[in-house]
């Protein structure tokens, strides 16, 4: 049983302003970015809490041979028995099993360390929280997968259309979100180069053997889409924990397969990395930060106001916060709700439309399907963002009362907070893309996760460009953004899903709302934005 220790570090009271220093396009410092020894050196626990722990792991009688401290030795880790840990904690574990998901976790109702060791402990994992819900899973609009290739045309309403004579045709783009759809509306140009060091990584944590991606689908969208990406292109896999890719053959992630199939156009010929995590393994997520020092991009869930793994109508707060059928405050999901990660949301070209008409927030009420977005409960508003959510709050939120504070929630009839961090910052295409899934063409896939490889992508590219002048890759985009949020599209129509079905959420509008973000982008803009920084 893995067991990790979350030790003491230290200056994180310092941490926002050390990264507001390199990422705020006013700041001297921008784009200065530490390296991880800097990073390690200026928050690394101090040795007396390195050594405490470690003295009272070993005196319980575990070999100091099973310990191990992480890189940037904010952990200690080890591989022991269930009956070891529980001796350790003082405690009972047990498996509990996510009703909705499926999703098992292992945890306990309470643990217990010596009160010499407290102050250098922050949490242990697994412990009393309850691993966060699965990253947002793409959706098969429809199943035709049991549909020859000529009926799931029809069902998309492109008649006797083949593969091949919509690959480059933009006027099915309200239909059939296709590699040339996506460039087509963010004026994305081909990519010609490939920075040493650039690659763009993928984190994966789908749990079993069909966890990652499978080759035989890449070589077929390449074939169909993309025939001058040659075929075996791949990721390199970066394995945390034991994790493996790509899975063996007739096996795959839909999941998976969406993001390297919607991000190799973009990035080709830079390369991708595949960030695989043990499914295994616990915490899956604070194992990828521990192991990247990099942007991180998250998809902000499917469900609209509820939390990423359940339906709107499962996923609201009730007066007490406890999610559930009656709950009508809304709900936001972890991470997507961080202030520290960029976060996408969906958009879809409206059906009729081309893509020279502004997209709208994509939302599908049938599927239960819609751009995550709100305000979190646990972190503030946090300062980039301050006026463009204030803004919101007053001129966007259409009658929707608000709280103010974890511990007013709900208060006066209020179903979001107006002080926490807004989500998403950001979207992009989130509707009917081509997929290949299991050697076969998968029909059309929704989701914040065909959303995200592509915002993601779009700043590959604009470091590509930024390192070949010399110059840092981004770091994190958030500030500059919201300083400057004429580089995107902003989407002032749509809306996502509220807490009973076919009801609305929050309404896109002028500006940055909790729907679409400040919007989609556009890559000219983005790129001349980027590059004119220092």
């Amino acid at each position: 049983m893995p067991i990790s220790i979350g030790l003491t570090q230290s200056n994180l009271d310092k941490g926002q302003d050390y990264l507001m220093d390199v990422s705020d396009p006013e700041s001297i410092n921008y784009g200065k970015h530490w390296t991880a020894q800097q990073i390690t050196d200026a928050f690394a626990p101090s040795e007396e809490t390195i050594n405490a722990v470690k003295d009272w792991v070993v005196s319980s009688g575990i070999s100091s041979s099973k310990l191990s401290l992480s890189g940037s030795k904010g952990w200690i880790s080890m591989d022991i028995t269930a009956g070891q840990a529980e001796r350790l904690f003082h405690t009972n574990y047990h498996v509990y099993e996510h009703v909705a998901t499926g999703q098992k976790t292992t945890a306990c109702e309470q643990y217990h360390v010596p009160r010499s060791i407290q102050n250098h402990v922050d949490y242990v994992t697994p412990g009393v929280a309850l691993a966060s819900p699965a990253r947002a899973q793409a959706k098969v609009a429809a199943d035709t997968s049991s549909m020859s290739l000529a009926d799931q045309f029809a069902f998309l309403g492109l008649g006797n259309r083949t593969l091949a004579s919509v690959v480059n045709d933009l006027s099915v783009c309200d239909r059939l979100t296709t590699p040339a759809c996506v460039k087509a509306l963010y004026q994305i140009p081909n990519g010609t180069s490939a920075a040493p060091g650039n690659a763009l990584g993928v984190f994966e944590s789908n749990i079993g053997p069909m966890g990652s991606y499978n080759q035989n689908d890449l070589n077929q969208f390449f074939q169909t889409f993309m025939p001058n990406i040659p075929q075996g292109t791949a990721p390199t896999l970066q394995s945390i924990n034991g994790g493996t890719a790509p899975s063996p053959p007739n096996m795959t992630s839909l999941e998976a397969d969406l993001d390297f199939q919607v991000a190799y156009p973009i990035v080709f010929p830079q390369t991708t990395q595949v960030f695989q995590v043990n499914p295994g393994q616990f915490s899956p997520f604070n194992q990828f930060l521990d192991a990247i020092d990099a942007t991180v991009v998250f998809a902000s869930g499917d469900t609209g106001t509820g939390t990423p793994s359940r339906s709107p109508a499962e996923g609201c707060l009730t007066p007490q916060g406890v999610p559930g059928p009656g709950g009508n405050i809304f709900n936001v999901g972890s991470p997507v709700a961080c202030p520290f990660v960029t976060t996408v949301g969906a958009t879809q070209v409206n059906s009729g439309n081309s893509v020279n008409v502004p997209e709208s927030a994509a939302v599908d009420p049938i599927n239960a399907f819609s751009s995550g977005g709100g305000f979190s409960n646990v972190f503030a508003t946090p300062q980039y963002q301050a006026k463009a959510v204030s803004n919101f709050i007053a001129n966007g939120a259409k009658g929707l009362k608000s709280y103010s504070g974890n511990q007013a929630l709900g208060a006066n009839g209020g179903v979001f907070n107006a002080s926490g961090r807004g989500y998403p910052d950001v979207s992009a295409a989130g509707k009917h893309f081509a997929t290949f899934l299991q050697g076969q063409f998968a029909g059309t896939v929704d989701g914040t996760s065909a959303a995200t490889p592509i915002f993601a992508s779009v700043i590959n590219r604009i470091n590509d460009q930024r390192i070949a002048a010399g110059k840092s890759p981004v770091g994190f985009v958030n500030p500059a953004l919201y300083a400057n949020p004429g580089v995107l599209n902003d989407v002032t129509t749509g809306n996502n899903l509220g807490c009973a079905n076919n009801t609305v959420g929050f309404t896109a509008s002028t500006g940055w709302d909790p729907v679409t973000g400040l919007g989609t982008p556009n890559f000219p803009k983005m790129m001349n934005l980027f590059m004119g920084l220092p």
